[in-house]
């Protein structure tokens, strides 16, 4: 679950379960349905082939599955075609065969509960997933038409929502089934955004936690994005600050929920924003810019560039010490390959990002400090970032004279590229166990550039920001230096960023002065 929602989607091609009863595990009686109870019953149905591709299903095999029914007491929501009917997909630590399983959560929860079961108006279906399996759109759509044929369901009134594995399961089945729903609600999921354009013109409000750390959070912001782009009129998102994977015990709270849910109907279009959503622009999907906190950002490039949306961190700093007349220090922050993705928390591991995501070096910090995320699959691209680098000049308040870049590993390498393309952009560089173009060096000699690396690197050998220095200072750079760190691997950003000197030493650079004569302290000259 490190990457995007292509990854774990690929999974949605498993399987779930439902039909006809059993009040006791185990047991294969089929309870009739009682008004205000939650009835367990049991489903015989084909079994997934396991394709992700077309859910197809195996009609010569068919496997029992658990579902809890719960037909509403409160009739006041029933139409003259039957009930509103709520599908609820479970999360992963509930599948098997004990449904009771699925007490423990969102609306099973609520109607298990005899004071709040007495208010609920959907007839609920709630199927448990197998062990093993995960949720089959095609699957559930025979559940559904079993649902159908045996329960009182306004068919033009049918809603799905699930919770993480659920979540997945919900957005899948609107890829595949979206005329089927008049609303959805997926919680801490995610789905494949290439289906976007098939969902667009159902009402769906995600939830998800920014926190989660199971299920990142950039999932549901992705499938948001896609739809809104897609021209989704009436999608929403609440995203809960500082909340994990747990983003249910929220969202099942909420009220307007379900109020929101009962005010969608096949056929009819009402769009009408719930008043708890997040606000989301689709064109930027941007943070507003709060000076002393990173804020998510995004840069769209040209059009005709591979891979032309960089997702960013944006800090912008509460200390203006070191700012100019004509703005603040940037300092441009390359992540390694292991951070690639859609998932900005992830740069939080080390460096800049660590560090400022810490309230306790907020106050002291000097620099705009911008923190792309690099697409996965990618190495960074220097066209790409210069592009970056243009529109932060014109958008932020960015002395462009005082432009510092630095990046670890694979951003190394960046850090090198850069300053071999584009070397009058910046005014010193750090590049950490990174790797260059000796060739290049003629071209970066006017830059001051401090290097780091491990003595110890198994995948950067300390040799390669060595000759690189050794290059520069023979091309005639008066300003190259190198730190080494005795018996440190390929973490020696570690070392690097903990270092206050190299901040200092950063400040005192300006594009076009000489100030060679600073000398680090701590490098190994």
């Amino acid at each position: 679950m490190k990457s995007n929602p292509f990854f774990f989607a690929a999974f949605l091609a498993a399987s779930i379960c439902a039909s006809f009863g059993s009040r006791s595990p185990g047991s294969e009686t089929d309870f009739e349905l009682v008004p205000g109870e939650l009835v367990p019953k049991v489903a015989m149905l084909p079994t997934p082939v396991n394709s992700s591709v077309d859910y197809a299903l195996d009609e010569s095999k068919l496997e029992k599955v658990n579902y809890y029914a719960f037909l509403p007491s409160d009739d006041s929501e029933k139409s003259d075609e039957g009930y509103p009917l709520m599908i609820f997909l479970h999360g992963i630590g509930e599948r098997g065969d004990n449904v009771r399983a699925l007490r423990n959560f969102g609306p099973v929860k609520i109607c298990a509960n005899p004071e709040r079961a007495k208010t609920w108006k959907f007839l609920l279906i709630a199927p448990q997933c197998p062990d093993g399996h995960f949720w089959s759109p095609t699957q559930l759509m025979r559940l559904l038409d079993i649902v159908f044929a045996e329960y009182p369901v306004d068919k033009s009134r049918v809603y799905m929502t699930g919770l993480s594995l659920g979540g997945f399961g919900t957005w899948e089945f609107l890829g595949l089934y979206p005329e089927k729903l008049a609303a959805a609600a997926p919680i801490c999921g995610g789905g494949k955004p290439g289906n976007a354009v098939k969902m667009k013109d159902v009402p769906i409000w995600a939830f998800h936690g920014d926190a989660d750390p199971v299920v990142p959070c950039d999932f549901t912001r992705t499938m948001m994005k896609a739809l809104l782009d897609a021209g989704a009129k009436d999608a929403h998102v609440t995203i809960y600050p500082g909340v994990g994977h747990n983003s249910w015990d929220k969202a099942y709270e909420e009220p307007e929920l379900y109020d929101w849910l009962l005010s969608k109907k096949l056929g009819e279009s009402n769009p009408s924003t719930p008043k708890a959503a997040t606000s989301f622009d689709a064109t930027t999907a941007d943070e507003p810019v709060e000076p002393g906190k990173m804020v998510r950002r995004v840069f769209k490039g040209k059009s005709g560039q591979n891979g032309s949306t960089l997702n960013y961190w944006l800090f912008v700093p509460t200390n203006e010490s070191a700012k100019s007349d004509a703005g603040f220090p940037l300092l441009l922050f390359l992540h390694g390959s292991g951070e690639r993705g859609t998932d900005l928390n992830v740069l939080k591991r080390y460096g800049p990002p660590q560090i400022l995501s810490k309230e306790e070096n907020v106050n002291a910090w000097k620099y705009l400090t911008v923190m792309p995320q690099c697409p996965s699959g990618r190495p960074w691209s220097v066209e790409q970032l210069n592009d970056f680098l243009d529109d932060l000049l014109s958008a932020y308040p960015i002395d462009p004279d005082r432009v510092y870049v630095t990046g670890v590993s694979m951003g190394g390498r960046g850090v090198w590229e850069l300053l071999k393309y584009y070397p009058e952009k910046f005014a010193a560089a750090v590049p950490i166990c990174g790797w260059g173009d000796l060739s290049a060096a003629d071209k970066m000699l006017n830059v001051p550039i401090w290097a780091f690396h491990g003595e110890n690197d198994p995948a950067v050998n300390c040799e390669r920001s060595r000759e690189m220095i050794a290059a520069i200072k023979k091309a005639g750079g008066k300003d190259a230096h190198i730190t080494t760190y005795p018996g440190v691997g390929h973490n020696s950003w570690i070392n690097a960023y903990a270092n206050p000197e190299l901040y200092e030493w950063l400040l005192l650079k300006k594009r076009g002065e000489d100030t060679s004569s600073f000398i680090p302290k701590t490098s190994n000259h």
